[in-house]
C-alpha cells in the first residue's frame, strides 16, 4: 500500500470519528459550505423583461440565459446594457443540449461588458456550445467590473480569433470565484490567449482581475504561437490564488498549468497542477513565463511535462507533498474523500457535504514582497490588498510604515480606490527592508496584517577585496548603482557561495560559470584563501533577490604567494605614478626604481630613440605615432610580477595633420550638402533656422556615414537679400515669415536671407553659408483674406434667414479689385446651381463675377455654394513648394421649383421625345446591328454589346438635354461613364454559367429644371459557349498565321519587301476568308484588332505597329524607306478579338477574380510578328536579297557641366539598331555607374561609383540630365534615337537647360522628345499627359512680358510663340491667365488671326453680333467651313471650348489649307475606353489629331472629348499647328 492511498484511509476514518462525535455530543450538525440563495421570489429574466423593474432576477431555463445573454449587449462604449448594480441568480441547473450559444456579453467595447454579479448558486450549466471567428469567447465575452461566481460549466469554446475562455473571454476588471470548466476551450488563430477559466486577465493598473477557488478539467489548445494557461494563459495587475488544474494543456509558446504568462505585480498563491502539459518548450507546471510579485504555496506534478517542455518552476514551488496536501493548501481546499479528482485536494465548494467551518474573522495581506530596484527612471511597484476573512463587512483600512523607514517606500492609494482604502501600491524610494501593517477594526475588534517588503537596490558589479594571496582573507564586495557599495548592514541580506577555478582548466580553456566548483561551506561575505589554492582563480556568486552575479573577469584573481602578493601590490601602485595618455611634446617621465613594499622595479622600452628607460627621457619621432611599450618588472625574493605601459607618441607633422583633420566630418558633410542647398521653412512646422540646418546637418552626416556627434550650430551672420524687413531670421534663429500689405502690389513675394551658420566641433570651428526662403505668414496672409475680402462676400436673405433665388446668381471672383485673392465657386448640385464664366470672355471682363446659372425643377432644391478665396502671391512653383493659401466658405441656397403645369408639360416633352427616339431605331446589337425586342415575359436576350439610340434619334441636344445610362447590375452591365454614349458593354457569365439578368435604365434629363424621362429594359444573358470560343479562337489562330498577308500591301513575298506595306485596323471573316479593313469606316465591329503595344506611351514611337529597324521601316505607318543594303526587319503587333477579347482582358487584371475567362485570355493581347527582308537600293533587280546586318562605331562621353565624367568610350561593331539608350547603358554598367529610368528612358539621376548622387534640380530649377547626338540635342528620348556609324553621344548634367544651344527649337523647354532627360516642371497641370499639353515643351523662354506666366512653367514657351505671332493677348497688360478656360469664339479668333485677317460678311449665327470682336472671325471661319455652330442657327461663342471641339475646328482649317489628313484614316482609336463618347461629328478629327500628334490621350487609356482648354493648353496646340502647317 503506497503512502498516498494510506492517508486517504486515514482521512476517511477520521472523518467518520469527527461525524460519530458530533453526534454523540449532540452537537448540531453545520449549514452546508455550498447554500443555495433562495430564488423562488425573485423574477424570472425574459427578453420582455425591463431591467429597471429589479436588483436581482433570476434564470431557470435555456431560453432565460439566452435572453440574459442578448441583454448585456454593445452600445458604442456607452455601457448602459453592461448590467451595473444587478445580481442574476440560477435557479436551477440548465442543459443547452449543444445548440450555439452566443456569449453573455458579447460586446466590442469593453465598456459595454458585464458589470453586474452573476451568481450561478452552485448550480451547473450542461451542453454549451460556442464556436465563433471573433474575439472574446466564453460564456461571458467580456468582465468590466462584475463577478462570476458559484457555477460549473460543461461544454466546448472554440474560437478562430484572440481572447477565449471557458467561463470568460477577457476579464478587464472584476472577479471569477468558485467556478469550475470541464470540456474543451480552444483557439485557431496564431497568437491567441486561451485559457480554461479566463483567456485573458485584469488590463492595467487600474483595472485588475481576480480568479479565486476555481478549477479546471477542460482541454484548452491555443495555435501556432499562442499562449494556454489551465487557469488563465496571461495574467498581468491581476490575483491568481486558491485554483488548480487537471485538464490537458497544449500552448505553443506559453504552456502553463495554473498561468501561460504572468506579469505586472501578479501574485499567485495556494494553487497546484496535475494536468499534462505540452506545446511550449519551457512548459512549466505553475506559469511559463513569471514576470509577476510572486509564486507561494503552490505545487506541481513531475509526470505533468509530457512533450516540449523543460519542466521548470519558480523558486517557491514544490512537489506536491505525500500528506497533509490539503491542510497545506490551507482552508479553501479539502481532501478529495469522494475521490471525484484521484485523490488530490478539491476545492470546498465542491464538497456538496462539506461542514461549514466557525467563523474566524482576520485580515491578510496580498501581493508581492520583493522590489528590485532598476537603473533607469521608473522603479518596479507592488500592490498590497487588505484580504477580509469571514469579515460581513469591508471596514476601513489604517496603513501604517515601520517608525524610521517612512521614507524608504511611497505608500499610495490608487485613485480609483474605493471607500474600504484596502488597497496601497508600494513604490520603492531607496533599498533596505520595511515592514508595512494593515490595521482595522471589526465588531469592536482590532486586527492587523504585516508585510515585510524587501528593497533591493540595483547591483552593478561584484568584485573580490583584498589581495588574493595564500592566508589571506578577501571578501566580496557589491557596488550598486550610483557608484556606492551595498550597505550590508541596512540593506536585505545577501547569499555568498565562494568558488574556484583550477590553474589546469584555466589554461585549457575552460572558463566559462560550469568550471568553477563551489568551495564547501564558504558562504560567508569574507573567505581565508587556504594554502592548497596557490594557483587557482578565485570567484564568488552574489545572490541579490534570486538574481545571482560573480566578478566579471578571471585572469586578475589568480591565487598567490604571499611574495607574489607584494609584487602584484606595487605594480598595481605604479597605475597611479605612470600617465600614459597620448604623448605630444618632448618631456621626461617619472620612472620609480622601487616599490612601496620594498620590491625592486626595473624598466625597458622597446623604442628607446623615443623613450629612454634609463632616464624616461622623450624625444618625438619624426613622422606618424610612435607606439613604445615601457615594461616594468617588479621584483621581490623569488617572485615578480611585470606590467606594460603601452604610449602613442606623436610627431610635429602628426600633431598638424591632426589638428586640421578634427574638422573633416563637418567639412565632409558640408561639402555634401552641395553648392545648392537652401532652406525652406513651412509655416506653421519650423520656427528656427538654426534647428533647421541641425537636422538637415545631421541627417546628411548620417547619410555618408560621418560621425559629427558633439557639433555645436549657432548663427554668426545674416544677409537679406529680398523682403527687406518683412522677414527676419534672428542671430538665435529664430523665424519671422514674410508678411506685407498685398494691396501694395509687392514684386517681392518672399524674403530671402543668407544665413552664415558657425559649427564648431573638436575644439575647432568653420562657417558655412545658406540661403533661407522666408515664405508668407499664413495667419496674417488668411486674416487680411477674410477681412479685405471674403467678410465682403454675401447673398440676399428673406426674412426666415435663407437665401433664396429663382434667377441666376452674381458670383464675385474678385473684391473691390483687389485681384491678389481671386475668388473660384463649387456648387454641390450642378443640376440646379452651376458656376459659368461665360462673363469672363473678354480682356476685360475677365475678373467679372462669375455666373451662378440657376436652373428651377419640379421642387424647392437645397444647394450648398462652396466659394475658395485662393491668394495670388505664393511661391509653389519653385523648389521650396510653397503651399496655396485658401479659405473656404459655403452659402446654403434655395433654389425655388417651377411652377408645376410648366413642369408636367415638360415631363411629358421629354417622354415624347423618349419614345420617339425608341420608336425610330429601338435596341440593337452593337455588333451584328440586329434589332434587339423582348420576349412575352418582357425581357431581351442579348449576346454581345448594346447600341442605344443616339442624340439625334431622340432630337434632343446632348448638351442641354443629356442622355444618362444606368444598370441595376454592373458586374453584368458596364455603362458609360460619359453623358449622351449609346453604347454600353455586355460581360457574359462564363462557359456552363446560368444566365443572368438586369435592368437597363435610359434617362434623358432637361439641364434647366432637371425634369428626366426614362425606359427600363429587362435583359438576359445568356453565358458564353464554347462553339464561339472556339470559333474566334480559330479565327485569332488564322489571323496570327495570316498576319503577313494583312500588312504586305503590293509585296509578294515577306523576304522580298519592295513597297511600303498597309497596316490594317481590323480582320474579319466572311465566306471562309479573311477581310482585311484598313479604313476604320470600313469596320465591322467584329473581329480581330491590333491592340495598344505595352510601352508605346512613354517612348512615343510606335503603337500598334512596331518595327525593329525604324530606319528601313517605320513604327505605325510601316512605309518602307530602302537603305544601300538589303535589311531583316521584324514587325510585331498584339492582338484582340473586339467581341471576346475584353473577358481575356479581366481575366489578366484578376486571375483570381476572373479565373472562369482564363480560356479566353488566348483572345487578348497575342503577340504576332513576321520577319521581312527589305530590299536595299544595291540589290539588283531580279535578284533575291540577302539581308545585310551592318555594324557602326559609335562614341560615348558622359558629363558634368563641362566636367568629364567618363572619358570618350569608343565602341565598335554594334548593331546598327542600336539606340543612343542602348550605348548609355553599356558604358553604365561597364564604368560602375547607377541611374533611375521613369517613363521609357527618362533619366532623373545618376550615382558615381563612389556613392555620389547627381539628379534633376539638384543645382537649380532648370539642371538635369540632358543628352547630344554630334553636338545636337535631338528631338526625340535616348530610347527613340537610333544610332548612325560615326555617331558621338554626350550624355551630360546642365545647370541650366534653357541656355543650352538648340533648346530654342523646343520652346527653349527641356523635354523626353527633345533630349530623353524629362523634367516634370508641369505644377498646375500634373495629372494631364501631351495632348493636354503636359511636359511636351514645357520649358520655355519667357519673355517676362506677363507677371502670371514664369520661365519654369510648361506653357511659357507656347505662350512667347503665340503673343509674339499676335495670336493671342493677355488679359491686361501684364496678366494672360494661363490657366482660364479657353472660349469657342477665341479659337476661332487665333485663326482668323493667323490667316490675316481676311474680310467676310456671311453670317448664319443669330448669336454673334458683327460688332463684337469676334464678330469677323466667326464670319470668316462659317464662310470657310470651319465651324458649323451648335445649331444651325446659333454658334455659342462664350461657351468653354471642348477638346473634340477644338479637334473638328482645326482639323477643318487643315483641310481648308489644303493639307494632307490622311494620317488620320489609318489610326485607330478604339483601344481608348472612352472612343465610343466621341461625338460623331467629331470621330475623323480626333483620329486626325492623335494620328498626326497634334493630340494624344488625356491619360493612357482615355480621351476626354468632352473636357475643356485652357489658354495655355491652347497656346501649345496652336504652337504645334504651326509645325504641322510647315
Amino acid at each position: 500500500m503506497n503512502t498516498n492511498t494510506l492517508n486517504k484511509r486515514l482521512w476517511r476514518i477520521l472523518s467518520a470519528m469527527l461525524v460519530i462525535a458530533m453526534i454523540l455530543t449532540s452537537v448540531s450538525i453545520p449549514a452546508f459550505a455550498a447554500d443555495k440563495t433562495n430564488v423562488s421570489a425573485m423574477t424570472e429574466f425574459s427578453e420582455t423583461t425591463d431591467i429597471s423593474s429589479a436588483d436581482a432576477f433570476k434564470i431557470s431555463s435555456a431560453d432565460a440565459l439566452k435572453a440574459f445573454a442578448a441583454a448585456v449587449k454593445d452600445d458604442n462604449g456607452n455601457g448602459t446594457y453592461s448590467m451595473s448594480g444587478k445580481t442574476f441568480y440560477l435557479a436551477n441547473d440548465i442543459d443547452l443540449q449543444g445548440a450555439a450559444f452566443t456569449p453573455i456579453a458579447d460586446v466590442s467595447y469593453p465598456v459595454d461588458g458585464f458589470a453586474g454579479t452573476f451568481d450561478g448558486n452552485y448550480y451547473t450549466i450542461k451542453g454549451l456550445d460556442i464556436n465563433g471567428k471573433t474575439n472574446y469567447k466564453g460564456l461571458f465575452g467580456i468582465l468590466n467590473g462584475g463577478m462570476i461566481k458559484n457555477v460549473t460549466v460543461e461544454g466546448t469554446v472554440i474560437s478562430s480569433n484572440n481572447n477565449v475562455g471557458g467561463i470568460v473571454g477577457k476579464i478587464f476588471s472584476g472577479s471569477v470565484e468558485n467556478c469550475g470548466f470541464k470540456g474543451t476551450v480552444e483557439s485557431t488563430k496564431s497568437k491567441a490567449y486561451v485559457g480554461g477559466i479566463a483567456g485573458y486577465c485584469g488590463n492595467g493598473n487600474t483595472q485588475k482581475g481576480t480568479i479565486k477557488g476555481c478549477v479546471n478539467e477542460a482541454n484548452v489548445k491555443a495555435a501556432t504561437n499562442g499562449y494556454a494557461g489551465g487557469i488563465t494563459s496571461y495574467a498581468k495587475f491581476s490575483t491568481i490564488e486558491n485554483c488548480y488544474n487537471t485538464g490537458k494543456i497544449n500552448g505553443a509558446a506559453k504552456s502553463g498549468g495554473i498561468v501561460g504568462q504572468a506579469m505586472n505585480s501578479t501574485p499567485i498563491t495556494n494553487c497546484y497542477n496535475v494536468g499534462e502539459l505540452s506545446g511550449s518548450t519551457t512548459a512549466a507546471d505553475i506559469c511559463d513565463f513569471f514576470g509577476g510579485s510572486e509564486i507561494s504555496n503552490s505545487f506541481y506534478s513531475k509526470n505533468a511535462i509530457k512533450s516540449g517542455g523543460t519542466g521548470k518552476v519558480n523558486e517557491n514551488c514544490g512537489e506536491i507533498p505525500a500528506e497533509n496536501f490539503a491542510s497545506i493548501l490551507g482552508n479553501a481546499f479539502v481532501e478529495d474523500s469522494d475521490n471525484i479528482n484521484n485523490g488530490y485536494p478539491i476545492l470546498s465548494w465542491q464538497k456538496s457535504d462539506a461542514p461549514v467551518q466557525p467563523k474566524n474573522p482576520s485580515i491578510s495581506i496580498s501581493g508581492g514582497r520583493t522590489l528590485k530596484m532598476t537603473n533607469s527612471g521608473a522603479q518596479p511597484t507592488t500592490t498590497l490588498t487588505v484580504v477580509y476573512t469571514d469579515m460581513d463587512t469591508t471596514p476601513t483600512v489604517k496603513w501604517s510604515v515601520e517608525s524610521g523607514k517612512e521614507g524608504m517606500i511611497t505608500l499610495d492609494k490608487p485613485e480609483n480606490s474605493d471607500t474600504s482604502d484596502n488597497i496601497r501600491i508600494v513604490k520603492p524610494v531607496s533599498a533596505g527592508k520595511v515592514k508595512i501593517t494593515a490595521k482595522v477594526t471589526y465588531d469592536s475588534n482590532e486586527y492587523t496584517a504585516d508585510a515585510d517588503i524587501v528593497i533591493y537596490p540595483y547591483v552593478t558589479t561584484v568584485d573580490i577585496d583584498g589581495h588574493i594571496n595564500v592566508g589571506e582573507t578577501v571578501r566580496a564586495t557589491v557596488n550598486v548603482l550610483g557608484g556606492d557599495e551595498y550597505d550590508y548592514d541596512n540593506y536585505p541580506e545577501l547569499a555568498y557561495q565562494w568558488k574556484y577555478l583550477t590553474n589546469e582548466d584555466y589554461l585549457a580553456g575552460k572558463t566559462g560559470s560550469n568550471s568553477y566548483k563551489n568551495i564547501s561551506g564558504a558562504i560567508n561575505r569574507e573567505f581565508t584563501i587556504s594554502e592548497d589554492m596557490a594557483g587557482d582563480y578565485l570567484s564568488v556568486d552574489v545572490t541579490i533577490g534570486g538574481e545571482t552575479k560573480s566578478p566579471n573577469t578571471v585572469f586578475n584573481k589568480k591565487i598567490g604567494s604571499s611574495a607574489k602578493k607584494i609584487t602584484e601590490q606595487d605594480a598595481a601602485a605604479l597605475d597611479d605614478l605612470i600617465d600614459i595618455s597620448d604623448i605630444k611634446a618632448e618631456k621626461t617621465i617619472e620612472l620609480p626604481k622601487t616599490g612601496e613594499n620594498g620590491s625592486t622595479i626595473e624598466w625597458s622600452s622597446d623604442k628607446t630613440a623615443v623613450i629612454n628607460a634609463e632616464t624616461g627621457a622623450v624625444i618625438l619621432p619624426n613622422s606618424g605615432i610612435a607606439k613604445v611599450r615601457l615594461t616594468a618588472t617588479v621584483k621581490y625574493l623569488n617572485e615578480s610580477t611585470v606590467k606594460w605601459f603601452d604610449f602613442n607618441v606623436y610627431s610635429q607633422a602628426q600633431i598638424d595633420a591632426d589638428k586640421a583633420n578634427k574638422l573633416l566630418p563637418v567639412t565632409k558633410t558640408l561639402e555634401a550638402l552641395g553648392d545648392f542647398y537652401k532652406m525652406y521653412p513651412k509655416y506653421g512646422t519650423d520656427t528656427n533656422a538654426i534647428n533647421m540646418f541641425k537636422a538637415d546637418f545631421d541627417a546628411k552626416a548620417k547619410e555618408i556615414e560621418q560621425n559629427t556627434e558633439g557639433a555645436a550650430i549657432s548663427v554668426k551672420s545674416v544677409e537679406t537679400i529680398a523682403g527687406g524687413e518683412n522677414s527676419k531670421v534672428a542671430n538665435d534663429g529664430t523665424i519671422t515669415y514674410y508678411y506685407v500689405d498685398p494691396n501694395t502690389s509687392p514684386s517681392e513675394h518672399c524674403g530671402s536671407h543668407n544665413v552664415t551658420f558657425e559649427i564648431e566641433f573638436g575644439g575647432e570651428k568653420t562657417e558655412y553659408t545658406a540661403p533661407v526662403i522666408v515664405y508668407w505668414d499664413v495667419d496674417k496672409v488668411k486674416k487680411a483674406m477674410n477681412d479685405e475680402i471674403m467678410s465682403k462676400v454675401a447673398f440676399e436673405k428673406d426674412e426666415s434667414g435663407k437665401t433664396v433665388t429663382e434667377s441666376d446668381l452674381s458670383l464675385p471672383r474678385s473684391i473691390d479689385g483687389k485681384k491678389w485673392a481671386l475668388i473660384s465657386w463649387v456648387s454641390s448640385d450642378n443640376k440646379y446651381i452651376s458656376v459659368s464664366n461665360k462673363n469672363q470672355q473678354t480682356p476685360d471682363t475677365l475678373f467679372d463675377p462669375y455666373v451662378g446659372v440657376v436652373k428651377r425643377g419640379a421642387n424647392d432644391t437645397d444647394v450648398t455654394l462652396t466659394a475658395t478665396c485662393t491668394f495670388g502671391f505664393t511661391n509653389d512653383n519653385n523648389g521650396g513648394g510653397e503651399k496655396p493659401i485658401t479659405l473656404d466658405y459655403v452659402y446654403p441656397v434655395t433654389v425655388k421649383a417651377i411652377d408645376a403645369a410648366e413642369a408636367a408639360k415638360i415631363q411629358k416633352d421629354l417622354e415624347d421625345k423618349l419614345n420617339t427616339g425608341f420608336g425610330k431605331v429601338g435596341l440593337t446589337d452593337a455588333v451584328t446591328g440586329k434589332a434587339l425586342t423582348a420576349d412575352e415575359n418582357g425581357k431581351t436576350e442579348v449576346l454581345n454589346d448594346i447600341q442605344f439610340p443616339t442624340t439625334r434619334d431622340f432630337g434632343i441636344d446632348g448638351k442641354e438635354t443629356p442622355v444618362i445610362i444606368t444598370t441595376d447590375n454592373p458586374n453584368l452591365v458596364i455603362t458609360p461613364d460619359v453623358n449622351n454614349a449609346a453604347r454600353v458593354e455586355i460581360i457574359r457569365p462564363a462557359v456552363g454559367g446560368n444566365a443572368a439578368e438586369a435592368t437597363v435604365t435610359l434617362a434623358i434629363t432637361q439641364k434647366d429644371t432637371n425634369i428626366s424621362a426614362s425606359k427600363t429594359f429587362n435583359i438576359i444573358v445568356p453565358a458564353l459557349t464554347q462553339d464561339e470560343i472556339d470559333a474566334e479562337k480559330s479565327l485569332m489562330t488564322k489571323v496570327k498565321a495570316s498576319y503577313f498577308d494583312g500588312i504586305k500591301g503590293s509585296n509578294a513575298s515577306a523576304d522580298d519587301i519592295d513597297s511600303n506595306l498597309y497596316p490594317f485596323t481590323e480582320v474579319y471573316e466572311k465566306d471562309d476568308e479573311l477581310v482585311w479593313v484598313r479604313d476604320n469606316k470600313n469596320m465591322v465591329g467584329h473581329g480581330i484588332v491590333p491592340t495598344a503595344l505595352d510601352g508605346w506611351y512613354e517612348l512615343q514611337a510606335w503603337r500598334l505597329f512596331r518595327s525593329s529597324n525604324p530606319a528601313a521601316i517605320t513604327h505605325e505607318n510601316l512605309l518602307v524607306t530602302k537603305q544601300k543594303n538589303a535589311k531583316a526587319v521584324t514587325v510585331d503587333s498584339a492582338l484582340s478579338s473586339e467581341t471576346l477579347g475584353k473577358y481575356g482582358r479581366l481575366y489578366m487584371s484578376d486571375t483570381e477574380k476572373y479565373a472562369e475567362y482564363k480560356e479566353l485570355a488566348d483572345l487578348y493581347y497575342q503577340p504576332v510578328s513576321v520577319d521581312l527582308t527589305v530590299r536595299g537600293t544595291s540589290t539588283q533587280k531580279g535578284v533575291k536579297p540577302l539581308a545585310v546586318t551592318e555594324k557602326i562605331n559609335v562614341s560615348f562621353t558622359l558629363m558634368d557641366n563641362k566636367k568629364t565624367l567618363i572619358d570618350t568610350v569608343k565602341y565598335e561593331n554594334l548593331n546598327e539598331t542600336t539606340t543612343a539608350f542602348d550605348v548609355f547603358k553599356k558604358a553604365m554598367q561597364e564604368s560602375g555607374y547607377k541611374y533611375e529610368l521613369k517613363y521609357g528612358t527618362y533619366v532623373p539621376s545618376i550615382t558615381m561609383p563612389d556613392g555620389t548622387k547627381l539628379g534633376e534640380l539638384d543645382r537649380g530649377k532648370n539642371s538635369g540630365w540632358m543628352f547630344k547626338v554630334n553636338g545636337k540635342i535631338p528631338d526625340v528620348s535616348m530610347g527613340a534615337y537610333g544610332l548612325k556609324d560615326g555617331d558621338s553621344i554626350v550624355v551630360f548634367y546642365t545647370d541650366d537647360y534653357t541656355k543650352e544651344d538648340g533648346m530654342k527649337d523646343y520652346g527653349g523647354g527641356s523635354s523626353s522628345s527633345a533630349t530623353g532627360v524629362k523634367k516634370d516642371n508641369n505644377k498646375n497641370n500634373k495629372n494631364k499627359t501631351d495632348d493636354t499639353i503636359t511636359d511636351n515643351n514645357n520649358q520655355t523662354i519667357s519673355s517676362g512680358t506677363f507677371t502670371d506666366v514664369k520661365s519654369d512653367d510648361w506653357f511659357s514657351g507656347a505662350i512667347e510663340f503665340v503673343h509674339k505671332k499676335n495670336l493671342m493677348k493677355g488679359v491686361s497688360d501684364n496678366e494672360f491667365a494661363p490657366n482660364e478656360n479657353l472660349s469657342r469664339a477665341m479659337i476661332v479668333t487665333i485663326l482668323y488671326r493667323m490667316e490675316n485677317e481676311p474680310s467676310a460678311s456671311f453670317n448664319k449665327f443669330g448669336d454673334v453680333n458683327a460688332d463684337e470682336w469676334y464678330g469677323a472671325a466667326v464670319a470668316w471661319a462659317s464662310e470657310n467651313g470651319i465651324v458649323n455652330g451648335v445649331s444651325e442657327n446659333e454658334f455659342a461663342p462664350n461657351d468653354n471650348l471642348t477638346r473634340e471641339q477644338m479637334a473638328a475646328i482645326i482639323y477643318r482649317y487643315i483641310k481648308f489649307k489644303g493639307k494632307d489628313v490622311s494620317v488620320g484614316e489609318n489610326t485607330n482609336i478604339l483601344s481608348y475606353t472612352d472612343a465610343e463618347s466621341v461625338s460623331e461629328y467629331a470621330v475623323e478629327a480626333i483620329c486626325y489629331a492623335v494620328g498626326s500628334g497634334l493630340m494624344k490621350g488625356d491619360s493612357e487609356t482615355t480621351l476626354n472629348p468632352s473636357g475643356t482648354a485652357t489658354r495655355a493648353e491652347t497656346a501649345t496646340i496652336i504652337m504645334r499647328l504651326f509645325g504641322i502647317m510647315e
